[in-house]
């Protein structure tokens, strides 16, 4: 069974390896927001439980991303405050899936020579993921990031599969895996995967952690077959329109 200890470290890591742009920590909730760029970003994370009224601090949270033109949002883990969800549901929010949060240990990782790693993102990287509308969000997101990686492969001269790699305290965090419509379901994502295992083993680093969608079916049965598990997940409450 996983502790709370341990989910909050993973917590930390991806709050690390995953930037926003502006943060802010309230009475142990870490509020995130980057202009609307996922919604891992553009969320409040209960960490601790509350001090204060919970009441005022969701109101708090309310006006910070109204001022920032961005809905309430909240990313509820293990962690969060015992009656946060029905006070949230209360006020109105809608309940939606968020992700399972998968760790594995690396070990002698495959060598195909296959993937391509670069330690910025080039255009065409970035062009390969579903957020064209928020390229440079993105960009200026990813260039907080201390320690990455970023993995491709190429086929005829255009990248088809990317994924990212972040090593933070031990851990190697993994993002952004994408391939292009029309090259899915072709072993280029076990690839990529492979190769950021790889890399990231010859760091030294002994663990890996991602965040997958559950109803991602072909995702979740890619990363257990690369021998990741379930620790824990999490789920979305955020405020409908008003």
């Amino acid at each position: 069974m996983t502790t709370l200890a341990e989910i909050l470290e993973l917590e930390m890591l991806a709050d690390r390896a995953w930037p926003a742009l502006e943060r802010r920590w309230l009475d142990g909730w870490l509020l995130r927001a980057s202009e609307g760029l996922s919604r891992r970003s553009n969320s409040a994370t209960p960490i601790e439980h509350s001090r204060e009224p919970i009441l005022e601090k969701v109101a708090t949270v309310e006006r910070w991303f109204a001022e920032r033109g961005l809905p309430a949002m909240f990313r509820l883990t293990p962690l969060a405050d015992r009656g946060l969800d029905d006070v949230l549901y209360a006020r109105g929010y809608d309940l939606d899936l968020g992700a399972d949060v998968m760790v594995r240990k690396i070990g002698a990782e495959p060598d195909d020579g296959v993937v391509r790693l670069e330690r910025t993102p080039s255009a065409e990287w970035l062009g390969c993921l579903p957020t064209s509308r928020g390229t440079e969000t993105m960009r200026r997101m990813l260039e907080t990031v201390e320690d990455a990686v970023y993995a491709s492969v190429v086929e005829e001269g255009r990248l088809i599969s990317v994924g990212m790699g972040v090593v933070d305290s031990g851990w190697l965090a993994v993002f952004n895996m994408q391939t292009v419509r029309g090259r899915r379901r072709r072993g280029f994502g076990r690839t990529i995967l492979d190769g950021l295992l790889r890399w990231a083993a010859g760091r030294g680093i002994e663990n890996a952690m991602l965040q997958v969608h559950p109803a991602a079916m072909g995702a979740v049965s890619l990363y257990r077959s690369a021998g990741f598990e379930k620790r824990y997940d999490y789920r979305y409450r955020s405020l409908r329109a008003r």
